[in-house]
This record gives C-alpha cells, structure tokens and sequence, in this order.
C-alpha cells in the first residue's frame, strides 16, 4: 500500500537521497514527487527505494482497482506574484510588476502556462511595458529526459519591440534532483519574430541552450538560478544572455517574499537601445496547488 499522497512523505532513493514532499502523480515508468522545497520533480520508479519506509512498487506490480472505472491522476499548481512601488515629491513614478504562473501535471506530460505584466510611468513621460505569455509542454520521454515545446508572444518597451512571437523545441535532463537541490539544462531550435518600433523586423532560427537551479538553503530559504543564452543560426554575432537570480524567504500559509535580480545583454541591440538591461525586484508572492 501507498502512502496517501495528500499527506507529507519521505521519499528514498536507491543513492541515499531523500525528498521530502508528496506524490502528485505515478505511472508505470515514473512517480511525479512534488518536493516541498522544489515543486515538482520527475522520479523513475526504478530509482525509488521507499516511500515513508514503505517499499514503493510500481503501478504495473499493483493490484487494478476494485471497480472497472479508471482514475488518472493530475495535479495543478499555480504561484502569484505583485510588486508595486510608488513615488511623489520631486518626482512622481509608479511601477508594477505582475506574474501568474500555472502548472499542470497529467502522467508523464506537463503543462504550464505563465503570463508576465511590467508598467513602469513616470510624470510627463510616456508609460513603459513589458508583457508576455508563454505556453509550454513537456513530455517525460526517459529517465531524467524530457522534450520541451514553447508558444511565447508578447512587448518589450525596453527593447523598441512592438511585439516578438516565439516558437521552439528543445531536448532536456535533469542532471540530478534531490531535497537540497536540483539542476537540470535543455539545448534547442528557436523561431523568433520580432517587430520593432522603427517599423523593421527581425526574423531568424536560432540555437538556445538554458539551464536551471535551485537549493534549499538555511531557515527555509531557497535560491534559485536561471540563465538562457540564444545565437542566430544565420548570424553567431547576434546572440543574447540572460540571466535570473532569487532568494525566497517563506512567510506563511503558502505566501513567501522573493528578491530577485534580472540581467540581460543583447549585442546587437537597436539604434538608440543599449546593450544591457537589469532589474532589482523584491515582492510577495503566494503559492497553491489542487488535487
């Protein structure tokens, strides 16, 4: 019998490593383990040793339901974010910035679906913005491998970008997953189009290669470390960095501030753009999920 899965469990690994957190998900190859600290992580069931000290078996080595109906299971989890600030006196300023977040987990496929706002507006001066909505599938293919699909459209004010549409397919692994830390990298195609505010456009295929990871540090705080890097396949001197950098600190019942700090470097930037863009924000955030 299995540990229920709304309720806290330890989940050991075959090397030793142990994950505290909850089954979302299980399939004969692998059990979505939804860590406490991580989120969800994608475990081969040949890989698991126990589950609270119970010995895990595998869906295809239990006894079917009593019943002739089947149940598949899913998880959704979300996360909201706001920042604001305000300004007046010698200067009058308002910022926003806005981030929703859902993820849906059915087997061995993942969905999510994030929707990103900034509005910066200063007096006399014309409000700047940036948006973005990103769709993204993957599919658990292998032990540790996963093949990822991405949708984006959105504005970039910062940028002169009236609006760019995104389309890509990378492959990925996760290169280890335990309760301390995870880090997993992915390499693709993209297919970027972009519409500047000079009325030119871009439009090009290029390699991208991004990587992510977390660690669970002291006191319940938790680091997190993104980067992307995309090269033109058509033109190598057109490429473009980011990087993401966060410190979450968690408050209560689900809520959690974050500080996090965004560089990105284009080096072929517009007329009249600069090459480098940063930005220092420190918001509340709130985090939930549903069986």
């Amino acid at each position: 019998m299995q540990p229920l899965a709304a309720q806290a469990a330890v989940l050991l690994l075959i090397n030793g490593d142990r994950l505290t957190g909850k089954i979302g998900d299980q399939s004969p190859a692998r059990v979505i383990w939804n860590s406490d600290s991580f989120g969800s992580l994608s475990v081969p069931v040949e890989h698991i040793m126990t589950i609270d000290g119970i010995p895990y078996v595998p869906l295809t080595h239990q006894l079917p339901p009593a019943s002739n109906s089947t149940t598949v299971q899913q998880h959704l989890q979300g996360n909201v974010s706001v920042t604001g600030s305000f300004a007046s006196g010698n200067q009058s300023r308002q910022d926003w910035d806005s981030a929703i977040n859902l993820n849906w987990h059915r087997d061995s496929i993942q969905q999510s679906l994030q929707l990103n706002y900034e509005r910066h507006h200063q007096q006399d001066l014309k409000a700047i913005e940036e948006y973005d909505l990103r769709y993204d599938i993957d599919w658990f293919i292998a032990d540790h491998w996963f093949w990822n699909n991405t949708l984006e459209w959105g504005v970039n004010d910062y940028r002169a970008v009236d609006q760019f549409y995104t389309l890509g397919s990378a492959l990925g692994v996760q290169l280890w997953q335990r309760d301390s830390s995870t880090l997993s990298t992915e390499t693709g195609l993209l297919w970027i189009d972009e519409q500047f505010s000079n009325d030119s456009a871009s439009r090009r295929i290029s390699w991208s290669w991004s990587s992510g990871y977390r660690r669970k540090l002291f006191a319940g705080l938790e680091l997190h470390s993104d980067h992307k890097l995309i090269v033109s396949v058509e033109d190598t001197q057109d490429s473009e960095l980011e990087f993401n950098f966060s410190i979450r600190a968690p408050l209560s019942n689900g809520f959690f501030t974050e500080v996090r700090y965004e560089w990105i470097y284009d080096n072929l930037p517009l007329a009249n753009s600069r090459s480098v863009d940063s930005q220092l924000t420190v918001g509340i955030n709130y985090d939930w999920s549903k069986k």
